[in-house]
């Protein structure tokens, strides 16, 4: 084309697709678009394209070129997959329509020849609110149930960002996202955070963080293990210098300022890093959903601990140190309970159990006497200060 464009003195290329699909870093001429950019460069020749991404659309630019041609029985050659996208949600009856509406105001709900397209189901929904929460219904620690609606509806996929902004602004619960940069964005545009505060994401490298808090244990110090599969670290250990401050975390209660030193001296931590040690300390007293009492008032029964970490023996230790006999059903981390583990426990006396576990069993059985033992994680010394004060330090510095 460019030398049909030379040998009839023209300076202009009109074409579709362009020349350059990607960021040329150099001009060369080591291959075909190379060659092709400096030869139009030197005949002073400008390329124009007029490629839109709407040519892979029923009603984009290749539907009203056909139009224009007067075709007839068109259709997309090769469909994109992937491009309709479902959204389930839940809100109160009273607010179901309200919120339907703003859906559909940005695009959702609309197929083929319809619009204002939906599935609505109206059922009871119950919940209850933690410590933690700011519930818009219902009051903290008591469970609430509400008529709601399930609504579910279609979207493309190319509005999926700005469906979700209108669902996070309107829907009147609080909400979470599994997609950690599309939440954060959603964050920032609804209610301009000053501190998003993530857990598990050390590895998340769409996620620029500006405070990175490491933890290792310390009979698994990242420095012994190995990458998956042969160990359990996602990446190299030399990852580590992102961080700014490492917890080693799950010492011995008598762990000494000598064998700090040493730990330390192993880890060839960076000049900007701190280092601090902590420790568990597990509590006196057991916890039901209705009552607590101390787990020495438990010592003579027939306890059956159930745990679905990655790590219970500390738990095991402590519970032996008190002289208490129990049965251990051992399940692997994040376990999903069948029928057959949930008769079993159902079959227990009593069970004891981790407040991570509780939260998952209480919702699926009902046993008179499931308690769990909440536990604390502390610092040597007068190390929590310091550990407080280089959070403060930092957020602080960003305001």
């Amino acid at each position: 084309m460019v030398e049909e464009a030379i040998a009839k003195n023209c300076n202009l290329i009109v074409s579709f697709h362009p020349i350059i699909f990607s960021g040329l870093k150099k001009l060369n001429g080591n291959n075909y678009v190379e060659r092709t950019v400096i030869k139009a460069i030197q005949n002073n020749i400008a390329i124009y394209a007029i490629h839109t991404a709407l040519d892979n659309h029923h009603l984009g630019v290749n539907k009203m070129i056909c139009e224009k041609l007067h075709l007839t029985n068109s259709k997309i050659l090769i469909p994109k997959k992937n491009s309709i996208k479902k959204l389930t949600t839940y809100i109160p009856t009273s607010q179901a329509e309200m919120l339907r509406k703003k859906l559909y105001e940005a695009g959702a709900g609309s197929i083929g020849n319809y619009d204002e397209c939906s599935f609505n189901m109206q059922g009871m929904g119950s919940f209850r609110a933690n410590a933690e929460a700011n519930p818009v219904i219902g009051k903290i620690g008591e469970t609430h149930f509400e008529e709601e609606t399930q609504i579910g509806i279609t979207l493309p996929k190319h509005l999926e960002s700005k469906i979700l902004k209108v669902l996070f602004k309107t829907h009147p619960y609080e909400e979470v996202d599994e997609k950690r940069t599309r939440g954060i964005s959603m964050l920032q545009s609804t209610c301009s955070p000053e501190v998003i505060l993530l857990d598990d994401a050390f590895q998340h490298r769409k996620v620029t963080a500006g405070l990175n808090i490491l933890l290792t244990t310390y009979n698994e110090l990242y420095v012994d293990d190995f990458i998956l599969p042969t160990g359990n670290l996602r990446e190299p250990a030399s990852g580590a210098k992102r961080a700014q401050i490492i917890v080693v975390t799950k010492c011995p209660k008598n762990l000494t300022v000598k064998n700090q030193i040493k730990i330390k001296k192993r880890l060839k931590l960076k000049n900007y890093q701190k280092l601090f040690f902590s420790y568990i300390e597990y509590s006196n007293k057991v916890y039901s959903e209705k009552s607590r009492k101390l787990i020495s008032s438990i010592s003579d029964e027939k306890i059956t601990m159930v745990t679905g970490i990655a790590n219970p023996k500390p738990l095991c230790v402590y519970l032996d140190q008190l002289n208490i006999d129990f049965e251990h059903l051992n399940f692997p981390d994040h376990h999903k309970f069948t029928k057959g583990d949930l008769n079993q426990i159902m079959e227990a006396p009593l069970v004891l159990t981790t407040e991570k576990d509780f939260m998952r069993l209480k919702g699926v059985i009902s046993h008179p006497n499931l308690y769990y033992i909440p536990i604390k994680m502390k610092f040597f010394g007068s190390k929590a200060l310091e550990f407080d004060q280089q959070i403060e330090r930092y957020v602080s510095n960003k305001k």
